[in-house]
């Protein structure tokens, strides 16, 4: 055991984990060094452990978890375990690979723990946000779909299919461009060059649409894009309402004011 130079290792093992908790362990799983952030995981400081076996050093249920995985270093394999702390307020990303010797004898091994804790709630908010998303997308009363810069229809609700009398398999061949009505097609390109260009967030006009029966709906179109973490455009968000009888009572009601319902004649 005189080959291993525990300081180096400790060191070299910080500066490829910062802030986090090495253990290095012999063939019988004895501990010989504890480094860094000793009370991360282990809830001990630095060189309490030493000489002691991994299973007291990882006492209170915590041994059953990561024994194969030390064991798994003793037969040459690295492998990792994602493990949460006994009052489950803080999760650790731990990693368990085989210590050599420079003539590649195997002397032990050495397992690192990283707080992974932020990361993990990140997650699971992006988890939410997408299960919130998706349960809006779904049961949304107006029409909803995600369509690609090209106006591929990607995704659509079922409350878009039944404005639009299509079948999603039907309405995910077309363009948007192909449903709108071809007066109402470039209504909105300066809102989607700004949209792209960072300028506005979203956009609401009013267009027409072609029902798959072939009558046209009047709808008001709102407009959004979704950006990677980069800020790189993924996909437009549209949201169509459909306003066909509110359009059509408007035009009833403007007949009613111009004109005599009895004679016909212009008021």
């Amino acid at each position: 055991m005189n080959e291993i130079d525990l300081g180096g290792l400790a060191l070299a093992a910080l500066r490829a984990f910062p802030g986090s908790c090495a253990l290095v362990f012999d063939r019988e799983l004895r501990v010989l060094l504890t480094a860094g952030e000793g009370s991360l995981y282990t809830g001990t400081a630095p060189g309490e452990l030493e000489g002691r076996s991994a299973a007291e050093a990882l006492a209170g249920g915590s041994w059953e978890a990561h024994e194969p995985l030390f064991r798994a270093a003793l037969r040459g394999e690295t492998r990792s375990l994602e493990v949460w702390s006994a009052d489950e307020t803080a999760c650790y990303e731990v990693e368990v690979a085989p210590l050599r010797s420079q003539g590649a004898e195997l002397l032990g091994g050495v397992a690192v723990w990283r707080d992974v804790t932020h990361a993990k709630h990140a997650e699971e908010a992006r988890r939410h946000a997408q299960e919130r998303f998706e349960l809006v997308f779904e049961e949304a009363p107006i029409g909803m779909a995600l369509v690609t810069q090209e106006g591929r229809w990607v995704r659509v609700n079922e409350a878009l299919l039944k404005i639009t009398g299509y079948t999603a398999e039907e309405l995910q061949s077309k363009t948007l461009e192909e449903v709108t009505h071809p007066d109402d097609i470039s209504t909105d390109l300066e809102h989607v060059r700004r949209l792209l260009a960072g300028e506005i967030e979203d956009y609401e006009v009013p267009k027409r649409f072609f029902h798959a029966r072939g009558h046209i709906i009047s709808a008001v179109l709102t407009m959004g894009l979704v950006r990677d973490r980069r800020g790189k455009p993924l996909h437009f968000i549209a949201q169509i309402q459909d306003i066909t009888e509110s359009k059509l009572m408007e035009e009833r009601l403007r007949r009613l004011a111009e004109q005599d319902a009895l004679t016909g004649l212009r008021n």
